[in-house]
């Protein structure tokens, strides 16, 4: 009978697995798709938070911010500034500065015949050839001083008639000799020029040096 009874009860504790529960799944994220899955993903994404826009820039800052300058430079227009000669005058620069003084007619005339006699800064003498006496005007000695004003030398003007040094220039005897010079050049170059000397081999042709004008002669 033992033996029976212990048949009997195997076939039941065979059968009990078949009936056992299956335990329900545990559920995790790599398991669930759908909505479900973007949940947790959502939750940990912080929210971005808009920057703060700055203030209005106070009125003293404002103040402080240059204006837009123009690249645009006027022209400066350079003042006139006459020729100087420093200190006092002698011959040497009288004779400089005499074409520079724009004179004509008349008063070139009479000035160019004088020499420097002396010059103290505020007078200047002027030694007048006596051919040239009766040329004396006040209207040629204003248009002097008025000149050499200009020119930036002030001075009264006086004339002093004597007879004129041997060893110094005037005005109009300088220009007589560079006028001389510039003539002997031109008559010299026109002796040697080629067709001048075929002209006069042919038809013994002969220069005329009186009629000879140099181009840069001095008035």
């Amino acid at each position: 009978m033992e033996a029976a009874q212990q048949q009997a009860s195997e076939p039941a504790a065979l059968a009990e697995p078949e009936h056992a529960a299956e335990p329900a799944p545990t559920l995790t994220p790599e398991t669930v798709s759908g909505p479900e899955a973007l949940e947790p993903a959502m939750a940990e994404t912080p929210t971005a938070q808009p920057e703060a826009l700055p203030d209005a820039i106070p009125a003293t800052q404002a103040d402080a911010i240059p204006e837009t300058v123009s690249d645009t430079v006027p022209e400066t227009v350079p003042e006139t500034v006459p020729a100087t000669l420093p200190g006092k005058l002698d011959n040497a620069k009288w004779l400089e500065c005499f074409d520079s003084l724009g004179l004509g007619g008349l008063t070139r005339n009479l000035a160019g015949n004088c020499l420097v006699e002396s010059d103290d800064g505020t007078l200047l003498t002027l030694r007048l050839d006596p051919s040239q006496e009766a040329m004396q005007a006040e209207v040629h000695q204003t248009r002097i001083e008025r000149a050499l004003k200009e020119q930036g030398m002030p001075r009264r003007i006086a004339f002093y008639v004597a007879e004129l040094s041997n060893s110094l220039e005037t005005p109009r005897q300088r220009e007589e000799r560079l006028n001389k010079e510039r003539h002997a050049q031109a008559v010299d170059l026109l002796n040697h020029d080629p067709h001048v000397q075929k002209l006069q081999q042919a038809f013994g042709a002969k220069l005329i040096e009186s009629s000879v004008k140099p181009a840069d002669t001095v008035r």
